[in-house]
């Protein structure tokens, strides 16, 4: 049985995926998204979209989709809605 999308998203924002997430990054992966979004003007590189004062609803985004790597030319500021086309195919 195929879950729908508000099971879906449950289940990515339960504190185990959230936990499971975190561990792909390096450990230094918060002070370098900060500094991504801040060197990115605080707004998406797509649409303009800015931030809340917590830099809700922006993400940084891996061009190479590994997320180990934190070269900063790999590095982009999405809000959330680019960020999840992207990851979508759209």
């Amino acid at each position: 049985m195929e879950l729908t999308k508000s099971q879906k998203n449950r289940q990515h924002r339960s504190p185990a995926a959230i936990q499971r997430r975190m561990n792909r990054y390096p450990s230094n992966w918060k002070s370098v998204r900060k500094q991504i979004i801040a060197r990115d003007g605080m707004k998406c590189r797509s649409c303009g979209a800015t931030h809340s004062p917590n830099n809700e609803g922006l993400s940084v985004h891996h061009l190479d989709h590994n997320s180990k790597n934190l070269s900063p030319n790999n590095l982009v500021t999405l809000c959330t809605v680019c960020h999840r086309r992207i990851h979508e195919g759209e």
